[in-house]
C-alpha cells in the first residue's frame, strides 16, 4: 500500500477557521481580490463540512462575512468601482469634518 494519496486530507474546521484568519489579516494588509476570493471560499468550505457544528447563528454570520468579502473582491477587482468608493468616501470625510 502506498503511503502517498493524490489528494490532500480535507481539513477539519478548526483548521478551516485558522486559515480563514490568517487569510483575513493578510486581506487587511494586501488588499488582493484573489484573498478576498479565497476567504469566501473558506467561510463556504467551513459552512459546507460535515464535521461543522456551529449553531444556526454562526452559520448566519458566516453567510453574511462571506457576502462582505464576495463584495470586497468585486471592488478590488473593478478599479471604476474602486474610484468611484474612495470618491464616495473621501466625500463624507468633508462633510464629517464640518
Amino acid at each position: 500500500m502506498n503511503a502517498w494519496s493524490p489528494s490532500p486530507r480535507p481539513l477539519a474546521p478548526r483548521e478551516i477557521e485558522t486559515q480563514l484568519g490568517q487569510l483575513i489579516c493578510e486581506c487587511l494588509n494586501r488588499r488582493s481580490t484573489d484573498l478576498a476570493t479565497a476567504v469566501v471560499q473558506h467561510i463556504e468550505a467551513l459552512c459546507a463540512h460535515p464535521d461543522y457544528r456551529g449553531s444556526w447563528e454562526e452559520r448566519c454570520t458566516y453567510r453574511r462575512l462571506a457576502q462582505h468579502w464576495n463584495g470586497l473582491a468585486w471592488i478590488a477587482g473593478d478599479p471604476s468601482v474602486r474610484e468611484s468608493v474612495r470618491s464616495s468616501a473621501e466625500s463624507r470625510r468633508s462633510v464629517e469634518s464640518c
